[in-house]
């Protein structure tokens, strides 16, 4: 008879002497081996009591929320092994990120105002950026979604290469330009670019 684990994330049939899904990495050490006749005869209420489960672990790299028994990020692959599952209304996660351009999460927005400038937050990473202001533009957090506004900065700021000029919704992947923009495909070495993660 064939044996395997079912991954509970993914639902892939995995050998039964594999300890992560050979899929998505998912911890499968806790997952008990099972054949085809356990499969059928499952009792539904075993699913039920799994979806019901009020338990995350929530990745302090990314935010992701991720099932109780993931040992690796769903999102960002981060190691999450030693983070403790906590109950899905107690988790409070970082809902945006700034990375640079290179995939790095250079800051986690979790508070509903934030001031960045070479004088502010993000001051060590903006101290050389010298096109970058003092006190450059003001991120906020209303509802989930996330804001920018220009604080009269002397280079501006910019939204996917467009200097804006009063508070700009910002989405997933939008890149920001703190101090310059994007010319014949080159960025400017004394300003800064995020993107929304």
């Amino acid at each position: 008879m064939n044996k395997f684990k079912i991954c509970p994330e993914c639902g892939t049939k995995n050998p039964p002497d594999v300890s992560d899904c050979v899929n998505c990495d998912c911890d499968l050490m806790s997952v008990p081996v099972t054949d085809a006749q356990q499969v059928t005869v499952k009792n539904s209420s075993e699913d039920k009591l799994a979806v019901k489960s009020s338990l995350i672990r929530v990745c302090s790299e990314c935010g992701e929320k991720n099932l109780p028994n993931a040992r690796k990020c769903a999102n960002c692959g981060e190691d999450i092994s030693d983070v403790i599952p906590t109950s899905k209304a107690e988790s409070k996660s970082a809902a945006f990120v700034l990375r640079s351009l290179d995939g790095r999460i250079v800051f986690k927005i979790d508070c509903d105002n934030i001031t960045v400038g070479r004088e502010h937050e993000l001051k060590d990473y903006l101290a050389a950026k010298t096109f970058v202001s003092r006190r450059h533009c003001r991120l906020t957090l209303e509802n989930n979604e996330l804001f920018v506004e220009d604080l009269n900065s002397a280079n501006g700021t910019y939204v996917n290469n467009r200097k804006i000029f009063q508070k700009t919704k910002l989405a997933k992947s939008d890149e920001i330009g703190l101090g310059g923009a994007v010319f014949n495909g080159s960025r400017q070495d004394n300003a800064t670019y995020f993107l929304v993660g």
